[in-house]
């Protein structure tokens, strides 16, 4: 079943809790511990709030509040919980970034040498600029977007290495 959670109000949310008419026993650190797991996987929130509403018959209101409270005191094992995707995917971006940033060197490069091959007088500096400017979209483009792959997955991640390094 779809909701917007957005336009439902909290008295319909809590009737949907209510909706199924049985409860579970939960106490605190079993609904934390269900919480810390669940939020690890990703999964939705407001669908979580509901699920538990639905199994525990307490209201909305508590259970995103209690949610948000487990979500901010036990960040750092969520954060490892989620930690071997995220550095996967942040790996795989820096790599590609790295890359397509040599690439770029590599093309500004061989411009510049395929200008100074020529028998005409030396390079000089506003020359090798002009022709880093003729490769730019290959050459320096390619450079930019490179380095800020690799930034983007450095700074991106920040909060998984610090869980992991226990910074």
């Amino acid at each position: 079943m779809f909701y917007s959670w957005s336009r439902i109000a909290l008295e319909e949310k809590n009737a949907l809790c209510r909706q199924d008419g049985y409860n579970f026993a939960m106490n605190d650190d079993e609904l934390d511990a269900y919480l810390i797991h669940h939020l690890g996987e990703y999964d939705n929130p407001n669908d979580l709030i509901l699920e538990i509403c639905e199994k525990t018959g307490r209201p909305w209101a508590e259970v995103q509040a209690k949610l948000e409270r487990v979500r901010s005191e036990h960040e750092r094992e969520i954060t490892l919980r989620q930690s071997p995707v995220m550095v996967i995917a942040a790996v795989a971006i820096c790599l590609l970034g790295f890359g397509i940033a040599i690439y770029g060197v590599y093309m500004m490069i061989a411009v510049i040498q395929a200008y100074t091959a020529t028998p005409v007088a030396p390079l000089e500096i506003s020359d090798a600029l002009q022709a880093i400017a003729a490769s730019g979209y290959v050459g320096f483009g390619g450079l930019l977007v490179g380095a800020a792959m690799v930034m983007g997955s450095i700074l991106g991640m920040r909060k998984v290495w610090a869980a992991i390094l226990k910074i």
